[in-house]
């Protein structure tokens, strides 16, 4: 800012924002003085520093939002502002853009310019908004609407709206996902199942993410068809007898889905019966023979049937029964029962294939129903069969094996070697058996101390004077709660020092009486000569 020499002008050279302003001049001479008006200098800036906001001020906006767009600049005069999307000039001017409802189609950079028809300058700023579409709630779909095990492969679809950035699946049964027989695609949208199994039945969810929320989809129930297998016809067992004139009802069932159609025949003649039970009114000879269920899967369209046979004056398979579950020796009686139904005629027993009858302490019933062991031994342990005899034929039970608690038996102990008496610092092994049923429980005592080693064996090493003595085996039946014992006597030699004493001083009492015998000898040959 510079003033002439006369200061009648004032000149600002490269004005700038901070010279704007009321500026005035002053005059005088000597008589009088005046004041200017006020001139107003106005220095036009700008557009400069310009700034730009979006609220929400988030990463990203869902559809269905409204966002405000704000934008400033620092400019005289005011800019003109406008709003371009992605360049193209939208119909909005001004600070302020309002999107009411976003769209996906709303996402882009967007971008404030300023003009300032002053300066004719213009400047820019640029910012980007994002759009995303929310994920809607999955719908699972299946291809095939009934698939049947072993013979179809089922792809389930998970379907969703909006922006899916991830999708998920919940199996039922913990089962796992990509296994041999369930494969995913590699977007996770469609789940395969090959050669469907039963046991591929059940609930199945789908999950889908976006950047902005996740869904879950209401179970998809999937159903396999299959069967029908495992027929049954009840009451069961190999065959039944029943009196004339009787009422018998059949129960068929299967595993079957859906629901299998029964139907039944009698001897191959198809009779008028479609439910699941047949029933027999006052049974007659014409009632008797093969029953049979045959059953149908009409989604499967397959067929599978069992067969009873139905007869009178038989007998069922015997099965044998205990009074006592756990019988210890000669502590009470044993009665095993020959349960069998029907017009039974007799039955035999067995042990181990040895035919029984009234002997020892073995006792059969009129009828030989029950067969009773008095006082119980070891002896008695074994496989018991029970035969039955009726009209038509025999029948046997299965084995049934009657275990005899026994025992323990008085101890035996063996020593290695067999000695009693051994060398100071020599190896001796103790071992103890005894007769016992459960196998008893060891236990070893020196001089009346116990020690900790509770086995059948005995190992002492180093024999010294401190672990000689008297050795006892002890052993326990847990079943009959008997204890037995068994003691042995270990004993060292006496020492070597003493026994070479003794042997040099029989020599030396050896020697003196030679000597002496020698020297009487002497005496009476000189005497005689003289």
């Amino acid at each position: 800012m510079n003033i002439s020499d006369d200061n009648r002008t004032l000149t600002i050279t490269v004005v700038n924002r901070t010279d704007s302003g009321q500026y005035q001049c002053e005059a005088h001479n000597p008589v009088s003085e005046g004041i200017s008006d006020q001139l107003l200098l106005t220095v036009y800036y700008g557009p400069e520093d310009m700034a730009l906001s979006l609220s929400p001020a988030d990463e990203v906006i869902a559809v269905g939002s409204n966002v405000t767009f704000l934008c400033s600049a620092q400019s005289d005069p005011p800019p003109h502002l406008e709003w371009l999307l992605n360049g193209d000039i939208l119909d909005q001017n001004g600070p302020r853009l309002d999107i009411v409802g976003v769209l996906r189609n709303n996402s882009g950079n967007y971008t404030c310019q300023a003009y300032n028809n002053m300066t004719g300058r213009y400047t820019s700023l640029t910012t980007a908004m994002q759009v995303i579409e929310p994920v809607s709630k999955p719908i699972i779909t299946s291809d095939i609407s009934y698939p049947v095990e072993n013979n179809d492969t089922v792809t389930l679809t998970c379907t969703a709206t909006g922006d899916i950035t991830h999708v998920g699946w919940i199996l039922p049964n913990d089962v796992l996902l990509d296994n041999e027989d369930i494969k995913a695609s590699m977007d996770n949208v469609s789940l395969s199942l090959s050669a469907v199994q039963r046991s591929d039945s059940g609930a199945y969810r789908c999950q889908v993410w976006s950047v902005i929320n996740n869904e879950t989809s209401d179970p998809f129930s999937l159903t396999i068809s299959y069967g029908p297998d495992s027929v049954r016809i009840s009451p069961e067992g190999d065959q039944e007898f029943f009196t004339l004139g009787s009422n018998l009802t059949l129960s068929c069932s299967a595993d079957s889905v859906p629901a299998a159609e029964f139907n039944w025949l009698l001897n191959g003649r198809e009779l008028e019966e479609s439910s699941r039970e047949f029933t027999i009114i006052n049974m007659t000879r014409q009632d008797l023979g093969n029953y049979t269920c045959h059953v149908y899967n009409n989604r499967t369209r397959m067929y599978a049937e069992a067969t009873k046979f139905i007869a009178t004056n038989g007998i069922s398979v015997p099965k044998i029964s205990a009074s006592v579950e756990e019988p210890v020796e000669r502590n009470g009686t044993v009665t095993l029962v020959c349960d069998v139904s029907g017009q039974l005629l007799s039955v035999t027993w067995t042990k181990d294939q040895q035919a029984l009858s009234d002997t020892g302490n073995t006792r059969l019933s009129e009828g030989n129903r029950t067969l009773t062991i008095n006082d119980v031994d070891r002896a008695n342990a074994g496989n018991y069969t029970c035969e039955a005899l009726g009209p038509l034929g025999s029948k046997a039970s299965q084995l049934f094996h009657l275990n005899v608690y026994y025992g323990p038996d008085e101890p035996q102990i063996v020593s290695s070697p067999d000695v009693r008496t051994l060398a100071d610092g020599e190896n001796v092994t103790l071992t103890c058996r005894a007769s016992s049923f459960p196998a008893s429980v060891f236990q070893w005592y020196l001089n009346g101390n116990s020690l900790v080693h509770p086995q059948e064996q005995l190992v002492i090493s180093n024999l010294r004077r401190n672990n000689t003595g008297n050795y006892t085996c002890e052993t326990f039946n847990s079943k009959t709660n008997l204890v037995s014992r068994k003691s042995i006597q270990l004993h060292l030699t006496e020492s070597n020092d003493l026994a070479d004493y003794g042997n040099k001083s029989w020599i030396a009492a050896a020697v003196v009486g030679c000597l002496v015998i020698i020297a009487i000898s002497a005496c009476a040959f000189f005497r005689n000569k003289n």
